[in-house]
């Protein structure tokens, strides 16, 4: 099933992986496969987060989902940045089942926030469930908010065009995705320097109890936390079952820091 999981991602990457960036070349309609997030996993704090870069942490990995998601959230707040996350689903054919792939752009404070998401095939029901339409295959969706104004626009592969005041808005928050590391199971953490740079370093080879992804298959997970207690990136990759039929699951999640300016999109001045 590893191979499975690196053959799907290179399908969609091979079909998408530019099109977020370089959408201005997409043909109208286009029928892309691509890719994006996992995980409805609660991410509840069950504590306020301090000043502890390392919240959520221990010396055995991932003690806290939700402190460790908050501590993030609070740490970017004032802070511009740029998310992309992705997921590939293959079967046991090294056919794509179901991607998704989100670029989210979020300034200081949060606002203007821009989102460009693609969408293939229907979700599953063992990972996070989307409420984007399927039955056209491929979707595009995108949502701009600046000075509390909301619009988005979603596109399917036959042309059909809905626009609105911040369609489905709960696709579009930027720490929603990460989630998925309540998926790691028994883990580890290190510290590496790079550089002077310390970051904080989760790995995990099974999956946590109660988690979708199969005990009895590979599974890997990693996570990097920076010495302010931002999450920097998270990969994963697994087995999970439909319908009796294992499928190929690789996720990941990728934060930019680095001059990142939220500028607003052309189609917004569309009729």
């Amino acid at each position: 099933m590893r191979r499975l999981l690196a053959v799907g991602l290179l399908i969609v990457l091979a079909g998408c992986g530019g099109a977020i960036d370089g959408a201005d070349d997409r043909e109208p309609y286009e029928v892309t496969e691509p890719v994006e997030p996992v995980a409805n996993v609660s991410t509840e704090a069950t504590a306020s987060p301090g000043e502890n870069p390392l919240d959520g942490l221990s010396a055995d990995g991932i003690s806290n989902t939700g402190l460790l998601v908050e501590r993030h959230r609070v740490a970017l707040e004032d802070e511009p940045h740029a998310v992309r996350t992705s997921i590939v689903v293959v079967d046991a054919n090294e056919s794509l089942v179901f991607g998704r792939e989100q670029r989210l752009e979020r300034d200081a404070g949060g606002d203007p926030l821009s989102v460009r998401e693609y969408q293939y095939g229907p979700s599953l029901s063992r990972l996070p469930h989307s409420d984007l339409p399927s039955e056209n295959d491929t979707v595009l969706a995108e949502h701009w908010e600046d000075g509390g104004t909301a619009v988005s626009r979603i596109e399917t592969s036959d042309g059909e065009v809905e626009r609105g005041d911040g369609l489905r808005r709960e696709l579009f928050v930027g720490d929603a995705h990460l989630g998925v590391v309540s998926d790691l199971g028994e883990d580890s953490l290190d510290t590496e320097t790079d550089d002077g740079t310390v970051r904080h370093v989760v790995e995990a080879t099974e999956p946590a109890p109660g988690s979708a992804y199969l005990e009895e298959e590979a599974f890997e997970g990693r996570i990097v936390v920076s010495d302010d207690g931002v999450v920097e990136r998270v990969l994963l990759s697994g087995t999970v079952e439909e319908d009796g039929e294992p499928l190929g699951v690789w996720f990941a999640w990728q934060l930019d820091r680095d001059d990142v300016v939220v500028e607003e999109p052309e189609w917004t001045d569309e009729g």
